[in-house]
């Protein structure tokens, strides 16, 4: 058994791979992710591969042009620098994960669109191109925690300020529905 098999934080040679589908919101943009590779071991040590985070940054600027950011100016065109002047609209771009070791990963990614009206393509934003980093971070953190049952947590057990930060962390900054 290699190093890369076993648990980083305890040693043991146990390490299992789940794979979770998730979905989360952050900022602008929305991220389904299917197939996402979770290694935990007996002593509920959990991890997310680095390189699946990597890949998927990487796959996602590939697959997700960003605009040219001016300073106090309208976006340009990434192709033909032509200014952005139609409104952005949604929509969902697949985005494939390929990595050497790990399984392909899909992720479906809600995101604001605006077409050049010069040559006709779509691209991101300049004040989205963060919130896609965020997102993508908050996905890999949601699939942890789904894996180490961290959402398992019985909120009769818990003190007033404890349900209050335990039902804020679930709600990841949205508001919360009625009847809940």
């Amino acid at each position: 058994m290699t190093d890369a098999e076993r648990c980083p934080a305890c040693g043991t040679d146990r390490l299992q791979r789940t794979r979770v589908s998730k979905e989360v919101a952050a900022a602008s943009i929305a991220v389904h992710g299917e197939g996402l590779t979770v290694r935990h071991c007996a002593c509920d040590h959990v991890e997310v591969p680095a390189e699946l985070g990597r890949a998927a940054r990487r796959a996602s600027a590939e697959a997700l042009p960003a605009a040219r950011v001016r300073w106090l100016r309208p976006d340009r065109c990434r192709s033909c620098a032509r200014p952005l002047t139609m409104p952005a609209r949604r929509t969902t771009r697949a985005v494939t994960v390929t990595t050497e070791t790990l399984p392909i990963v899909t992720l479906r990614c809600d995101v604001p669109m605006t077409r050049c009206p010069g040559c006709g393509l779509d691209q991101l934003p300049s004040r989205a191109r963060h919130d896609v980093a965020v997102a993508l971070a908050t996905l890999l953190q949601a699939a942890a925690d789904e894996v180490s049952g961290e959402d398992q947590v019985d909120v009769d057990d818990l003190g007033p300020l404890e349900r209050f930060t335990h039902r804020l962390r679930r709600s990841r900054g949205r508001p919360r529905r009625p009847g809940r």
